[in-house]
């Protein structure tokens, strides 16, 4: 017959017929396999996905380079186009990406040297490719 709760807490959660030395481990076996200590210079469990170290980057580099759109100015845009609004969520065209100066695939390195703000739509038409300086001829 089933009792209540006072079932669970009236007897000990183990019984073992023989005393356990101090230090046995109890539970999962792990057979020949050495385990290893944990590399403290691994990335934290909340941050596994690089948001902590994304968001610390965008901090630096609003900092550094300010919040206008590297790729307009290359391109001759110095009126409120070129500013970056931080507000807008990440799909929007006018939202602010970290773009790398030297692309990661020609071997750039996620430098704050080498990471300048763009928009979103900036950073997609560029792509790997240099910066396009666009000359008005008059």
């Amino acid at each position: 017959m089933m009792r209540g709760l006072e079932y669970l807490t009236d007897r000990p959660r183990c019984e073992f017929l023989v005393p356990i030395p101090m230090g046995t481990r109890i539970g999962r076996s792990y057979g020949n396999r050495i385990r290893k200590p944990r590399n403290n210079d691994r990335r934290s469990s909340m941050d596994k996905t690089g948001q902590a170290t994304r968001a610390r980057q965008r901090t630096l580099i609003i900092a550094t380079w300010g919040p206008v759109c590297h790729i307009c100015w290359a391109n001759g845009i110095t009126d409120h186009r070129a500013i970056i609004d931080l507000e807008l969520p990440w799909p929007d065209p006018r939202c602010f990406t970290r773009d790398h100066v030297v692309p990661r695939s020609q071997g750039g390195l996620s430098t704050i040297e080498n990471l300048r703000p763009a928009h979103h739509q900036c950073n997609r038409d560029r792509g790997d490719g240099p910066i396009v300086f666009e000359v008005a001829y008059a």
